[in-house]
């Protein structure tokens, strides 16, 4: 009897380590990607908890995993300003770090509009009297530390000749430090002589000895009307950057200066789904940069239900369609695996989740290298 016990109470513990869902989510395998899913509570507050999509599986498991919490809160400042998908996270002034979060979190009271964020790195842009960009602070961090340096963007030598990188005060689009290697990349765009991608790299012991590459992206009427080359509209996944369009998906091999449209992977994702009889009065189906993770990139391409548009996250994998989260009118989520078939169905509309424009709102990581 004693011995039945003892296997009745082990066989507990296992059952009960597998079907926990308040502890932290084990994303350890290639084919997991962390996500925040936003829950509205009855005090007006939001809470942000820890979610994990398994691409390959095309599955969704949910968690307890608070990760911040919201008050007074607006659409433009939900998201954080930097998550990388594990414990680096940094918060807009009304937002909460909570749980295992909360020591390691960093909470900007004003966000710098001068400021752009990447993987361990922080640039400050920097203007003369008359508004001009003299130069950028770059606050790189190190292994031992914080390192400050400065550098000078605007008129550089590219090809024999001296280009303004910086046409009309154009900021960095895209920022990048690799503290195990020491390289530091920058890109700027440029719509004096559309559409061009500048891409200049160096090394944190040699930051005055910047390798400058100019690109030239396709013609903007390939991607449906123009370029939104910004931090939130772009990701870096190892020489692949990839850039959200009006209508398209633009990648660049920062590396060789190869660029090109990827109509398969967008058309791919569309195909996944049947949209209702919703009529836009603007233009269709733009494609928007969500996040970056080891080397996936989220989009999210927008379609239509019957009353209103809903989104379709799209998991791209070396250029690839690999799977995709159809997030309907009506609160119910289809996932979607590589070969367009809907593996799950979630049914969402009793959760309370926080809604944008009328469409369950997630967050993803942004930074695929870092990791």
């Amino acid at each position: 009897m004693k011995k039945i016990f003892i296997m009745v109470v082990v066989v507990l513990i296992l059952i009960i380590g597998c079907t926990n869902t308040n502890s932290q989510l084990n994303n350890d395998t290639d084919t997991q990607v962390p996500f925040l899913t936003y829950y509205q509570e009855q005090d007006g507050k939001i809470d942000a908890k820890l979610s994990m999509w398994d691409i390959d599986q095309g599955t969704i498991t949910f968690s307890d995993d608070l990760v911040y919490s919201i008050k007074n809160h607006d659409n433009y400042h939900v998201e954080p300003i930097i998550w990388d998908g594990n414990k680096k996270l940094i918060l807009h002034k009304i937002a909460t770090p909570k749980g295992l979060y909360k020591s390691e979190s960093e909470v900007i009271e004003k966000y710098p509009m001068d400021s752009i964020y990447g993987r361990d790195i922080m640039a400050v842009r920097n203007r003369t009297v008359d508004g001009e960009v003299s130069d950028y602070d770059l606050f790189l961090n190190c292994s031992d530390g914080v390192v400050e340096k400065k550098v000078k963007a605007q008129y550089q030598t590219i090809d024999g000749e001296k280009e303004d990188i910086m046409f009309e005060n154009d900021g960095l689009c895209y920022i990048d430090f690799n503290k195990s290697t020491g390289e530091i990349t920058l890109m700027f765009s440029n719509w004096k002589e559309c559409c061009l991608l500048y891409v200049g790299k160096c090394n944190i012991n040699d930051i005055n000895d910047i390798q400058w590459k100019k690109i030239v992206l396709p013609d903007a009427k390939q991607t449906g009307g123009g370029y939104s080359v910004t931090p939130n509209n772009t990701v870096l996944i190892g020489s692949r950057y990839y850039i959200g369009t009006a209508q398209a998906l633009t990648e660049v091999d920062i590396d060789t200066g190869e660029s090109k449209i990827n109509e398969r992977s967008i058309q791919t994702c569309k195909s996944t789904v049947k949209e209702g009889k919703f009529v836009p009065d603007y233009l269709k189906n733009r494609v928007q940069i969500v996040g970056g993770y080891k080397d996936i990139a989220m989009l999210d391409i927008e379609v239509y239900g019957d009353k209103q548009p809903e989104s379709l996250i799209c998991a791209i994998r070396d250029g690839e369609f690999k799977g995709a989260i159809h997030i309907m009118e009506d609160g119910v989520w289809n996932v979607i695996d590589s070969e367009k078939k809907v593996t799950s169905i979630i049914d969402n509309k009793n959760k309370k989740l926080y809604k944008e424009f009328g469409i369950d709102f997630i967050a993803f990581p942004r930074f695929s290298n870092s990791i």
